[in-house]
């Protein structure tokens, strides 16, 4: 829905205990681990557990990244599955040549949403958001910071979350995820760094526990004072003017609709008022 924060949420594949309740949580995805949240010991009853929910569960697998054992042995199962995930999300995506491959093995009706992780998949940036096959891109940045060498929060880290933002608008492809909260206990980190990927143009945030789906979506919801004010430029119609000081003109007011939409779309889902 239109203005509601995407809200995906990762659950272990050898955890088929945690599916249900992720997909309880409100998480408006149930991402399924293969991944990291994965020991290398464990990926075959992981495979097979997700396997099993998928036969009467709509969901998104996290793949291992390609050119590892893990990836190609990811790639095999996805062709062999009978009932497929909804959405693939491909980790550690290094250039449109790993989309490639992953288009060749799985249904044109499975979306693909892809990692970006390291430098060099900043620096491939432009050309893998354009690939038809690409949604939408999400953001690593604790393994992109591990990759360049930088804390989480550095210039460095910003910038490559601007890139992704532009990158995914320039495509004209969905908004991006952007990374999570590893502290998902400290809920005012949790919301803060929420409210800046909303104001960083994100259309939602990676959640690694089901306490985060909550918080993220109340970061994203506009707040009174912001709907408030919506309605108060709204009400001086079209022609540019002023309001409290300030130049409200065109792009002012599609903001404010914007707005307004979005804080209906939480309305809906809350199923209250705005």
């Amino acid at each position: 829905m239109p203005g509601v924060a995407d809200t995906p949420l990762f659950v272990p594949g050898n955890g088929p205990e945690r599916f249900d309740k992720a997909a309880a949580s409100g998480a408006t995805h149930v991402i399924l681990d293969l991944e990291d949240g994965v020991g290398a010991t464990d990926k075959e009853e992981a495979r097979m557990a997700v396997a099993r929910w998928l036969e009467i569960n709509r969901g998104t697998v996290r793949i291992n990244a390609l050119g590892t054992v893990d990836g190609a042995v990811d790639l095999l199962w996805l062709e062999s599955l009978v009932h497929g995930p909804e959405t693939v999300l491909v980790a550690k995506v290094k250039s449109p040549d790993d989309i490639d491959v992953v288009a060749s093995v799985i249904s044109e009706r499975i979306s693909v949403v892809v990692l970006i992780e390291s430098a060099r998949g900043i620096a491939s940036l432009e050309r893998i958001a354009e690939h038809p096959r690409v949604e939408r891109l999400a953001f690593g940045g604790v393994d992109f910071a591990l990759d360049v060498g930088v804390s989480s929060y550095s210039a460095v880290v910003t910038a490559a979350r601007a890139q992704i933002v532009i990158a995914s608008r320039a495509a004209c492809i969905a908004q991006p995820w952007d990374a999570p909260t590893l502290d998902f206990k400290d809920a005012k980190q949790v919301e803060h760094d929420a409210r800046q990927a909303k104001d960083d143009g994100f259309a939602g945030k990676l959640c690694i526990h089901p306490n985060q789906v909550d918080m993220v979506f109340k970061a994203f919801a506009p707040s009174a004072e912001e709907v408030a004010w919506a309605h108060r430029v709204i009400t001086r119609g079209e022609g540019a003017s002023q309001l409290d000081g300030a130049m409200v003109d065109r792009p002012v007011v599609e903001r404010a609709r914007k707005v307004l939409a979005a804080a209906e779309a939480t309305a809906a889902m809350q199923g209250g008022l705005p």
